[in-house]
């Protein structure tokens, strides 16, 4: 979503869509009132990867020279930090099972009741099949 020229934005209620960080952010930049960014929960598409493949976020992981918060979740609780390794917003799963990942950054700025994060659900498999 590119919000660059569209210099008379306001209001954004966005919540429920596929937005990543990055767009969140734009958005919370464009608007100066703290009521009418209503960015809330984003959820991208789900996705398959196999054991040992990274997954890029990296575009993701800073703004405004905060860094990214990232929770890791497999079926609902915190996953082990040994299934996992996440530098600088890329994502590598070392066991098979099925992972929630939630991103927030506190320089994207939202209504207090809309606060704004993405997950991607995510299952992590040993071989694709085809």
């Amino acid at each position: 979503m590119d919000l660059s020229a569209n210099t008379e934005l306001t209001k954004l209620y966005c919540y429920w869509n596929r937005l990543p960080l990055s767009d969140l952010f734009a958005a919370s930049e464009r608007i100066s009132e703290q009521e009418n960014k209503r960015l809330g929960e984003q959820n991208l598409l789900p996705q398959t990867v196999i054991i040992d493949n990274e997954i890029d976020y990296s575009n993701q992981n800073i703004f405004n020279g905060i860094y990214t918060q990232f929770a890791v979740t497999k079926n609902y609780h915190p996953a082990p930090e040994s299934d996992y390794t996440l530098t600088g917003g890329k994502i590598r799963f070392h066991c098979s099972g099925n992972y929630t990942v939630t991103m927030k950054n506190e320089a994207i700025i939202s209504n207090e009741s809309y606060p704004a994060r993405v997950i991607v659900d995510i299952e992590v498999v040993e071989t694709l099949k085809i």
